[in-house]
């Protein structure tokens, strides 16, 4: 998960010692700090996830230099971001395609809300909240979905696709929105 809170920290290094010994060997970390609840000595395939914000050139090959065997940028790149940050990377990249994304991630939640149940926005837009590991996932009722341009971004040098698949409570209805956020926008 993208947030472990320290009470939590000791049960998830138990788990992963416990599927390391089992043979796992590809994880998706969502955190940098998380390379320290793995061990040094195992041949692993740890990937910075896309709640790391991987962005940029820089960030990419320090992520290198701590072990990461690739990483998954953030979402929130525009059209030229994507396609340029491959031709400057030092590891391989993924990028999340298609499916519901966070708006946030909290460790709170108005009692006046209820988990699953939409709530909306002053600009009117819906949205719901779940909870887990401690944490409530805030989503919109629209997906990123950038299907349509997987083959530019494979030929740009994508070589893993996120596809996430989260349930929609009952009371969610999806809005039919192209989904791509900031891919025509210019990001300053």
């Amino acid at each position: 998960p993208p947030v472990i809170w320290p009470a939590e920290e000791k049960a998830w290094q138990q788990l992963i010692e416990h599927l390391v010994k089992k043979r796992a060997r590809n994880f998706i970390l969502n955190g940098i700090w998380q390379m320290g609840l793995f061990p040094k000595n195992k041949e692993l395939n740890l990937w910075a996830g896309p709640f790391c914000n991987t962005s940029n050139s820089l960030t990419i090959h320090t992520l290198k230099q701590l072990g990461f065997a690739g990483a998954i940028v953030t979402p929130e790149l525009d059209k030229d971001g994507f396609l340029t940050l491959p031709e400057h990377s030092t590891l391989p990249l993924g990028i999340v395609l298609k499916g519901l994304w966070p708006l946030c991630i909290s460790r709170t939640f108005s009692d006046e809300l209820k988990t699953r149940e939409p709530f909306i926005s002053p600009k009117q837009e819906t949205a719901w909240a779940i909870i887990y590991n401690n944490n409530y996932y805030h989503f919109p009722n629209w997906e990123i979905n950038l299907s349509e341009h997987k083959n530019t971004l494979s030929r740009a040098g994508y070589s893993l696709f996120i596809y996430i698949h989260e349930p929609v409570p009952p009371k969610i209805k999806l809005k039919k929105r192209p989904g791509l956020w900031n891919w025509e926008h210019k990001l300053l």
